[in-house]
């Protein structure tokens, strides 16, 4: 084995040792775990296995999962096994990409003490196979010998597939290739525009059919809290500060991409650098502080295969005030995601209260559950756990993902946020919304005493008429014309009144 091949098979078995000492499952990942356990135990694609709801926004993750969750019996490892996967094939393609061992010695560096990168390279989420997907599309489209316009975009295709922003990164690149001029004759336009947006238009044509929405319920839930454009992008500046203390050299990392990208004129990566800050400026606004850093992560992984590639990189005065820059900024977290191990959330590692991570991994972190029972290991899953033995199988919660998780399909899980219920997602929510965070809806008087299946008992005679309406959508026969008739009445915009 080469020099250069073992330097980067060791930067990958690095970055792995990270990820494992890290890894965890957020709580917003079991929505999609406990509709994948429903489907694979013959219950459909559902939330509630009474209702079909879409309560996830990556079908192509989606749906590896629960091909892993039929082959292996479990969706806990197998989650875990499939992102540490991807992710290490993602660090692998990173570091191969380096034309010099520099650039292989400062890739390992940055991959691993990116806090955003580390923390959502797991989390359940689909971020290992957008940044998979991502990154083969990038070294398609930057390689000296140009893949067809056809692979590049079947790659974007499957990636807005796994999540529809990854076409702000993707789309930039697309276009500034069409539109040159020796490709003209060789990609007709149409051909692209299938290649890109067909598997995801497929899936919203599924979804229309299926579930009488092309929209996930959460974006649904989110779009009725009519959080103003002000208090978005103050909870976007939040977010920006968080990872200004937790996470800097993430930022520091995507600032030198976008200065070496936007800073070269006619060189393949500027389109890539105004995705990149698309990508950023877009989904900070939408998405706010939500789990925050979680939308810097796909730019910062691109942003390091900029870096990379980039010439300056073998410089010796350059190379070595980078790696400076990285070890000095690693230190300003309270804790290093190299440092971070079972004993993360006690006394002896702590982080910032706003970490995602800080809430969920002393319940599904995969160090943890070695040493004990099958995790979720909450209170609320406990409680979940055991709901099936009440009478009354129609249960709120404060943490509905993980109880639900726990309770199986024998219980109906109401989540007062919305995200997973598909009347209160049409709801406006309780008084003024500041920040858009999953906002909770007051139950309509009559309503909980109409699940799961029993008769509409809504008090509000109005908001009964379109729930009786919304039942035929998400419960009726699929090819009832009825059923159809009432999907393009709600797709329409008659709402509940």
């Amino acid at each position: 084995m080469s020099g250069r091949r073992f330097l980067i098979a060791l930067g990958g078995a690095l970055f792995l040792v990270v990820l494992v000492r890290t890894a965890w499952l957020s709580e917003l990942s079991y929505l999609t775990l406990r509709t994948i356990e429903h489907a694979a135990t013959g219950h459909g694609l559902r939330w509630n296995v009474s209702e079909r709801v879409q309560v996830f926004d990556h079908p192509a993750w989606m749906g590896i999962l629960l091909a892993g969750r039929v082959i292996t019996g479990e969706s806990y490892y197998t989650t875990f096994a499939v992102s540490l996967a991807l992710s290490a094939a993602t660090a692998v393609l990173v570091l191969r990409s380096a034309p010099r061992t520099e650039g292989v010695v400062l890739g390992t560096l940055m991959l691993a003490l990116s806090w955003a990168i580390v923390t959502f390279s797991t989390s359940g989420l689909e971020g290992p196979l957008a940044h998979l997907l991502v990154i083969s599309f990038c070294l398609a489209s930057l390689s000296e010998r140009p893949a067809s316009l056809r692979v590049t975009a079947g790659l974007a295709g499957l990636a807005a597939l796994t999540h529809v922003s990854t076409l702000l990164i993707t789309l930039p690149p697309l276009i500034a290739a069409s539109n040159r001029g020796e490709r003209r004759g060789r990609d007709r336009s149409s051909t692209v525009f299938l290649l890109v947006g067909g598997p995801l238009l497929a899936w919203m044509a599924f979804a229309t059919f299926y579930y009488g929405t092309p929209v996930p319920m959460p974006l649904i839930a989110e779009w009725t809290e009519h959080a103003g454009l002000a208090s978005r992008v103050h909870a976007g500046a939040r977010m920006f500060a968080f990872v200004l203390r937790q996470d800097p050299i993430t930022l520091a990392i995507v600032s030198g991409a976008l200065v070496l990208g936007l800073g070269r004129e006619g060189d393949r990566t500027r389109p890539l650098a105004w995705g990149v800050a698309s990508y950023i400026v877009i989904l900070s606004i939408w998405a706010g502080d939500g789990m925050a850093g979680r939308w810097l992560t796909l730019p910062c992984v691109v942003s390091v295969l900029m870096i990379v590639r980039h010439p300056a990189v073998a410089q010796p005065r350059v190379f070595a005030a980078v790696v400076a820059a990285a070890m000095t900024l690693a230190t300003i977290p309270a804790l290093a995601t190299i440092e971070s191990d079972v004993r993360f959330g006690t006394r002896s590692q702590t982080s910032d209260s706003r970490d995602p991570r800080i809430s969920d991994y002393r319940a599904t972190g995969l160090l943890l559950d070695i040493r004990q029972w099958y995790p979720p290991q909450h209170p609320e899953a406990i409680r979940g756990g055991v709901a099936w033995q009440d009478t009354n199988r129609v249960k709120t919660s404060s943490h509905p993902a993980f109880f639900g998780f726990a309770a199986g399909y024998g219980v109906h899980v109401v989540d007062r946020t919305g995200r997973t219920d598909p009347l209160l997602a049409r709801l406006p929510p309780n008084g003024k919304v500041l920040f858009p965070a999953g906002a909770a809806r007051r139950l309509p008087e009559g309503y909980e005493s109409s699940l799961p299946n029993r008769e509409n008992r809504i008090a509000d005679p109005a908001l009964a008429t379109y729930y009786d309406r919304l039942r035929l959508v998400t419960r009726g026969p699929l090819a009832d014309p009825w059923r159809v008739f009432a999907t393009v009445r709600n797709l329409a915009g008659r709402g509940p009144s």
